[in-house]
């Protein structure tokens, strides 16, 4: 079955999926090193400790997933739904971070944040910003 849609939607879809593989990469590069570098339990609770972060992974997964049935060109409207659920869960988690960024920077008695993370932060929140522009795009040439 041919697809009813052009390839600048194509690339829309190619796009957001990348940034969800993207993003799925960065928590476990971060989130699960950082969280699981202490930890010296026996390795048959590990599972619970990973299932208590099961809610970090939904954005990456709806987007991926979204994204993925776009491409597909079926289910258009649960296409675009998961799509903007994980958009807007990057968006709202980087907003989150950057805010925290500031109000700790703001008091004395922590260390200041470093440039590097600062200019991370914000070329994250112009990622997520960019996605929720890419999602409005495609929900609108798909009604």
């Amino acid at each position: 079955m041919q697809p009813l849609f052009s390839t600048s939607a194509r690339s829309a879809y190619k796009s957001l999926l990348s940034i969800a593989v993207g993003w799925g990469g960065a928590l476990v590069l971060f989130g699960l090193l950082t969280e699981l570098s202490g930890y010296l339990g026996p390795w048959r609770e590990l599972g619970v400790v990973l299932l208590s972060y099961w809610w970090i992974w939904l954005g990456p997964l709806a987007l991926a997933l979204g994204a993925s049935l776009g491409l597909r060109g079926r289910w258009n409207t649960a296409s675009i739904s998961a799509i903007w659920v994980g958009c807007l869960s990057l968006t709202a988690m980087m907003l989150y971070l950057l805010v925290a960024l500031v109000r700790d920077a703001a008091d004395p008695l922590i260390a200041k944040p470093s440039l590097d993370l600062v200019v991370f932060l914000i070329v994250s929140l112009l990622v997520a910003l960019w996605s929720d522009a890419t999602a409005l795009r495609l929900s609108r040439k798909a009604k």
